[in-house]
């Protein structure tokens, strides 16, 4: 028994080594780019990683609010205005939408490249 709960200990740092390392390798993951959908056509890609200043995007019946790194929406003319109560989305894989709108909102990652090639 005493065998079973080494292992089992062993087991368990083991896969939170291997969660830490995702971790920090996922935030290093480089630029995040939003992606915003209006009836199922892209409209807008916004590298949220270049963005220096605030501004707002109008979409339809519907604002976006865009800041160095985020993105949400601040304005919608859906009843229950479930979209603007979920907040800001900042991290890769993270996604919104206003459905009587029909606009989402996602996020994903993209490698940034090297500036320049060293050697």
């Amino acid at each position: 028994m005493k065998h079973a709960k080494l292992a089992d200990i062993f087991l368990i740092g083991a896969l939170l080594i291997a969660v830490l390392v995702f971790l920090f390798f996922s935030r290093q993951n480089g630029e995040v780019i939003a992606t915003v959908y209006q009836n199922g056509q892209m409209i807008e890609e916004i590298n949220l990683s270049r963005v220096t200043e605030p501004y707002f995007l109008e979409s339809g019946e519907t604002v976006l609010s865009v800041e160095p790194g985020r993105i949400c929406f601040i304005q919608a003319r859906c009843e229950d205005r479930l979209c603007i109560k979920y907040g800001w989305l900042s991290k890769a894989g993270e996604s919104m939408a206003c459905v009587p709108a029909k606009t989402v909102v996602t996020l994903k990652s993209q490698k940034s490249a090297p500036d320049a090639v060293t050697g």
